[in-house]
């Protein structure tokens, strides 16, 4: 009797090793069936940048754009304007996140609108006192009329440094004629969001 439970024990206790060996081959073969071993992590966002304008420009208008929406790094804000009648300069501060980018200082530049019709000079003051605050202005110099049409007046270039949405905005804003007589315009901004 003692001789036989001695031979059967062996053969249990195989039997209980292998069993238990297939059910924890089982167990971790089944918690590891999404192919990788763990959870599965959701993709990287697209990098991305948008631009939506506060409203579509009318006559005498002056607002923001940006054209290309390539590069989520870095971008070219254009400030145009549309419909103009005797425009002869402006002055403007230009209010952006600075959370969000920096300004490349010195990256001003003219756009050909208020340069056009004629062989005279211009003025272009731009100052940041503050991050994320430009104030400038812009304007002919000398006799002569102010432009009609719609054209481009100056780019700016910034840098994104976060992601997020956020407004760039005109205050302070005023539009004068030939004469230096504020004008009625429109003055428009928008919003970008950056996924870098």
């Amino acid at each position: 009797m003692n001789i036989g439970f001695s031979r059967r024990w062996p053969t249990a206790s195989a039997a209980l090793g292998v069993v238990l060996a297939c059910t924890v081959a089982a167990c971790g073969g089944g918690g590891g069936g999404g192919g990788g071993g763990g959870p599965t992590q959701p993709p990287a966002p697209t990098r991305s940048i948008t631009w939506t304008a506060a409203g579509a420009p009318g006559s005498d208008t002056i607002f923001l754009d940006i054209r290309d929406l390539s590069n989520p790094d870095s971008f070219v804000l254009q400030i145009r304007v549309k419909g103009a009648s005797d425009l002869y300069g402006f002055a403007l501060d230009l209010v952006y996140p600075s959370s969000m980018m920096t300004f490349a200082s010195g990256s001003v530049e003219e756009g050909p609108f208020l340069t056009g019709g004629g062989s005279f000079d211009t003025r272009l003051e731009v100052a940041e006192p503050t991050a994320g605050r430009i104030i400038m202005g812009y304007s002919r110099l000398g006799d002569e009329r102010g432009r009609n049409g719609n054209g481009l007046l100056l780019t700016l270039t910034f840098n994104t440094t976060a992601n997020g949405s956020s407004d760039i905005t005109i205050e302070s804003e005023i539009g004068v004629d030939r004469d230096g007589f504020p004008m009625p315009m429109t003055w428009l901004g928008g919003t970008v969001q950056v996924q870098r």
